[in-house]
């Protein structure tokens, strides 16, 4: 009954290898920061979208500004004090 036990957790299962799939452990083997460009692409997009729309909520320019103006500032890389 050993024997059943030990052959069974050695199942070898083969699966087809696709070149640059996973590769370096990146997000749908996308280049670094590309599933975050398109986040914002489609963010962006979505935001300009509804101002022409005349639908978006009040403040939500004043919103997306102030989330790119500190996203951007983050990115300066410059330490202000503190």
């Amino acid at each position: 009954m050993a024997d059943d036990n030990e052959a069974a957790t050695r199942v070898k299962v083969d699966v087809p290898a696709v070149p640059g799939l996973f590769r370096h452990n990146a997000p749908l083997g996308l280049p670094t920061g590309s599933v975050r460009a398109l986040l914002a692409l489609g963010l962006v997009g979505a935001l300009v979208l509804l101002v022409a729309l005349g639908i978006a909520p009040n403040g939500i320019e004043t919103a997306a500004a102030g989330a790119l103006g500190f996203y951007f500032g983050g990115r300066n890389g410059k330490s202000t004090g503190g």
